[in-house]
C-alpha cells in the first residue's frame, strides 16, 4: 500500500507498476481530496493493451482499479489546482 500527497509542479512520468520480486496482479487507485475538481486535471492516464491513452480524473471517492503491468502516469495539475494537495492510496493485490 502506498499513500501519496502530490502537490503543484509534482506529476509521475509514465511507468508501470509490476514490482520487483512479487508478481502483482491488480492495481487499485483510491482518491481522497474532497475538494479535487475535474479542471484541476492531475488525472491517472493509462496506455490501455490497445495502445490507446485514457486520462481519468482524480475526483473524490473514485476507484480505478487495473493492471499493474499497463503504462501509467498522473498528469500536471491544472493553475485551477493552486495550492491543493492531491491525496490517493494505491493498493496492489499479488
Amino acid at each position: 500500500m502506498l499513500l501519496t500527497a502530490l502537490r503543484e509542479q509534482q506529476y509521475l512520468r509514465p511507468h508501470t507498476d509490476k514490482g520487483t520480486g512479487v508478481t502483482r496482479h491488480v492495481c487499485i487507485v483510491f482518491y481522497l481530496s474532497p475538494n479535487w475538481l475535474e479542471e484541476d486535471e492531475g488525472g491517472l492516464n493509462i496506455q490501455t493493451w490497445r495502445g490507446e491513452d485514457l486520462t481519468l480524473s482524480a475526483l473524490f471517492n473514485r476507484c480505478i482499479i487495473f493492471k499493474p503491468n499497463l503504462l501509467h502516469s498522473v498528469t500536471p495539475f491544472a493553475k485551477s489546482a493552486a495550492g491543493k494537495v492531491r491525496y490517493s492510496q494505491t493498493i496492489w493485490y499479488a
